[in-house]
């Protein structure tokens, strides 16, 4: 059988699992900074300048400088830091899937320093969670079968908590379009003010959510056109009824786990709060579809709870 169940809760595992999780700790405190300059600073900023019309030519201004610093600078670096949680989970995941490290794609593991560093931006409360991250069901299995479980699970844990992120998105510049076009027509202003006032703030909101939701559609399709692989690969495993530790299927494990890394390198963040209120639904499903998986390869077993 195979060792992923035991091993992904021994200390170098959880090491590498707080790293990334503290990893994306540092982004989001940074996509908390962008979103608060580039939609919620806006918006407070247009309703004051309702009333106090001399600030109007600044939130223009503001407007402008707020985008120009998300685009050059903040925006860059949550994509450096989304990277860097990536590599770290591809140091997880081929250590313990036991397949090589493939450098091509990749580049250079990150440093143990690093990792330690990284690690201590994982608070307390979300340590309790990176226990027993794949789900146990696989524990029975030959590990070329556990590890396209798990391949998959990555992939359809990560779909669905995107896919309802996307449509909430949608909702972001409706809601500034409902609350602030009236007030504004309330206040009978001139088509200069409207332009200062509303529109340009707006024009921010609504740019911000329309990049955010094209990035999280493009993820989900390319999570999706993976995952696909991942189950077709499945397919072919069990109707030759070849050999789990062939050869042939570490090599397509190795190919398939470069997509991964791939997809996460460039997949956006998700908001915490949606994160946390969608993960419990979203591992139940997850581990059904684990469990559905394993029984029609003849390996079925109990499952309790896992992450993707």
């Amino acid at each position: 059988m195979n060792d992923i169940v035991e091993e992904q809760d021994n200390a170098e595992f959880q090491l590498l699992l707080q790293a990334r999780t503290g990893t994306y700790n540092l982004a989001t405190s940074w996509q908390i900074v962008q979103v608060t300059m580039t939609v919620f600073v806006p918006v407070i900023f247009s309703l004051v300048a309702l009333h106090w019309t001399w600030l109007r030519p600044y939130l223009a201004c503001y407007t402008l400088a707020a985008s120009s610093l998300d685009v050059t600078i903040i925006d860059r670096l949550l994509r450096s830091l989304v990277k860097r949680a990536a590599l770290i989970s591809e140091m997880f995941d081929t250590k313990l899937f036991q397949i090589s490290w493939n450098a091509f794609v990749a580049g250079k593991p990150v440093p143990p320093e690093d990792i330690l560093s990284a690690s201590k931006y994982c608070r307390g409360s979300q340590m309790d969670n990176l226990k027993g991250w794949y789900p146990a069901a696989v524990k029975h299995a030959p590990l070329s079968v556990a590890r396209l479980v798990c391949q998959r699970t990555n992939l359809s844990y990560d779909s669905r908590i995107r896919s309802r992120f996307s449509f909430l998105l949608m909702g972001v510049p409706i809601v500034y379009v409902v609350v602030m076009f009236p007030l504004a027509l309330a206040q009978d202003l001139s088509f200069q003010d409207m332009v200062l006032n509303v529109v340009s703030p707006f024009a921010a909101v609504l740019l911000w959510s329309i990049r955010e939701r094209y990035r999280q559609v493009d993820s989900i399709a390319a999570n999706d056109a993976l995952r696909g692989d991942v189950e077709s690969a499945w397919l072919q495993l069990i109707a030759s009824g070849s050999d789990p530790v062939a050869p042939d299927n570490e090599a397509r494990s190795r190919q398939l786990q470069d997509g991964i890394f791939a997809r996460r390198s460039q997949s956006p963040l998700t908001f915490p709060l949606v994160y946390r209120f969608m993960r419990s639904s979203s591992e139940t499903a997850m581990n059904f579809g684990a469990e559905s998986l394993l029984k029609q390869a003849g390996y079925g077993t109990p499952a309790p709870a896992g992450h993707g």
